[in-house]
């Protein structure tokens, strides 16, 4: 049988903890958009947004990308300008 305790006890020293503003900040840009801007996996992105531990350098890449996506919504960039809500122009063909 296996004991479900055994990382409990383990070391934890080299495991970096987000603080709860930079979570609520990160929190506001969704997950899948962390996602394609750190080319991280959903189980390392739910780690660091619920201030789980994980490694300085997942975290280093982490905040490398979601400050630089943070900015770019500073600056101004609206939903309407992101290149994933752009629509084509509706052009009608003719009729035979």
């Amino acid at each position: 049988m296996r004991d479900t305790k055994i990382q409990t006890y383990g070391s934890s020293g080299k495991l970096l903890v987000a603080d709860e503003h930079e979570t609520r900040e990160w929190r506001k840009i969704g997950v899948r958009k962390l996602m394609r801007a750190t080319k991280l996996t959903q189980m390392a992105i739910y780690s660091i947004l619920s201030s789980k531990g994980v490694r300085a350098q997942t975290m280093a890449i982490f905040r490398a990308a979601a400050e630089s996506e943070l900015e770019r919504t500073r600056i101004g960039a609206t939903a309407s300008e992101s290149p994933w809500n752009r629509t084509r122009p509706h052009r009608r063909r003719p009729l035979l």
